[in-house]
Parts: C-alpha cells; structure tokens; sequence
C-alpha cells in the first residue's frame, strides 16, 4: 500500500495537470474568439497559477502552509469566483435585452 506522502503527491500532481488543463482549455476558446475574451483571459491565467500553486504545494507539504501559499490559492480562487459572477452578470445583462460596457 504507498504511504500517505505518495499519495499526497500524486493527488497534488493531477490535481496541478488538471487546473492547467482546464486553463488551457480556455486559452483555446479565447484563440477561436467568440464573446467575452476578457473573461477568458482571466479565467485561462487563474486556472494556470491553481494548478501552478499544487506543484508547489508538494514541495511546502500543506495548501495553508507558508502562508504566501494560501493566500496565493485564496486569491485564485476569489478571482475565479469573480469571472463566474461576471460571467453570469453578463449573461443575465444579455438575456434582458441592456447594453453591456463596451458594446
């Protein structure tokens, strides 16, 4: 059975490949182009920095240690909130025929 470090790291190590894949994953629709290119922009360079702060996580052995780690995490995720809240501002903006800033 692997001890819980191999584990930990392993787990660190997919969970890191998959926030940069989801990252890239909208690099690419900000490639295609289509609307809201801001939001896709944002969205590709926080999923890129989470997935980043896992690999460093393996070498610090916890998300909430040091302490520039977690608020690296915490600021990630507050900005990947913020997009989706964006996002569905925007969405609703749309569904009831408004204007947008800069359309």
């Amino acid at each position: 059975m692997p001890s819980a470090e191999i584990v930990f790291r392993l787990f660190n190590r997919a969970e890191g490949v998959l926030w940069i894949a989801i990252g890239v994953g909208f690099a690419v629709a900000l490639w295609r182009g289509g609307g809201h290119g801001g939001l896709k922009a944002a969205a590709c360079l926080l999923f890129v920095a989470f997935g980043v702060s896992d690999f460093v996580e393996i070498r610090t052995g916890g998300w909430y240690r040091p302490w520039w780690l977690l608020a690296w995490k915490a600021t990630c995720v507050r900005g990947l909130a913020l997009v989706l809240l964006l996002r569905q501002r925007r969405r609703n903006t749309a569904r009831s025929g408004c204007p947008t800033i800069g359309e």
